[in-house]
């Protein structure tokens, strides 16, 4: 059986365990908030992206229309109305 004193041993050589335990939830809990960070600003750059690959296209189109039949790369003819429509929104405002 432990006595008193054996615990309190025990207890202080835990302690600087625990305040490393401590600091390390501390530094979690900032890589956790860092992440949800990244995931909002990752989100938003794939939306600005999209929005620039379906201008781009665009503008390739009316190059294409009013300077050439030739492309200076592919451009994919058929964009899913789905995405176009609330993109298209978000450029004119």
């Amino acid at each position: 059986m432990l006595t008193n004193e054996d615990l309190q041993a025990i207890s202080q050589l835990l302690e600087p365990i625990n305040k490393r335990l401590d600091n390390m939830d501390s530094r979690l809990d900032k890589v956790e908030k860092n992440i949800t960070s990244m995931k909002r600003d990752i989100k938003i750059i794939k939306q600005d992206c999209e929005i620039t690959r379906v201008t781009t296209n665009e503008l390739v189109k009316w190059v294409d229309f009013n300077f050439g039949d030739e492309r200076p790369f592919p451009v994919r003819d058929e964009i899913d109305d789905e995405i176009v429509a609330p993109l298209m929104g978000k450029i004119k405002k």
